[in-house]
């Protein structure tokens, strides 16, 4: 005669009912967070963004991957020890569904601020410069700068030109 089940020997793969149990709680945990989150990214990818429906596909990509685990476990494909792995792969799952919850509620779309370019080329005066006239022959002092005009165009000249103009 065969032996009744017990604690110890467990129809499921000798594990105990209660590690069964948490198992089926933590799958249907899963599945909830995963079927909101894919009904989230395809409203939000209907009304917003269309790139949120690619997160979605990624979602039921990453089921797929689970139901072949699952399949495998409960077939004796999978070894018995490997129960670790489902429930890493769930625990992934899982963050995954949190992070695009988060992204697709967050998501806020930024254009780059434009400036005006200038509608016509401005005339920049430049002070005078004023030249002292007490010095002494002292080799230390360099020689006084040349003056230059009051009207200088700035805007039609480039950058490094601009710069020599100033330092002359």
């Amino acid at each position: 005669m065969a032996d009744p089940p017990t604690q110890n020997n467990a129809i499921y793969h000798e594990q105990s009912p209660t590690l069964v149990l948490a198992g089926k709680i933590y799958a249907g945990v899963t599945g909830v967070m995963v079927l909101l989150a894919i009904l989230f990214c395809f409203i939000q990818g209907a009304k917003v963004d269309g790139t949120f429906n690619l997160l979605g596909v990624n979602l039921i990509i990453s089921t797929i991957v689970i139901g072949f685990l699952l399949w495998w476990y409960k077939t004796g494909d999978l070894a018995p020890d490997k129960l670790w792995f489902i429930v890493l792969v769930a625990s992934i799952i899982l963050f995954q569904c949190i992070t695009t919850d988060i992204y697709v509620f967050n998501h806020e779309t930024t254009t780059a601020p434009t400036i005006k370019p200038p509608t016509s080329p401005r005339t920049i005066t430049a002070p005078t410069v004023v030249v002292p006239t007490n010095h002494t022959n002292n080799s230390n002092i360099n020689p006084p700068p040349k003056q230059r005009s009051n009207q200088v165009k700035f805007a039609t000249l480039p950058k490094r030109k601009r710069i020599q103009e100033k330092s002359k």
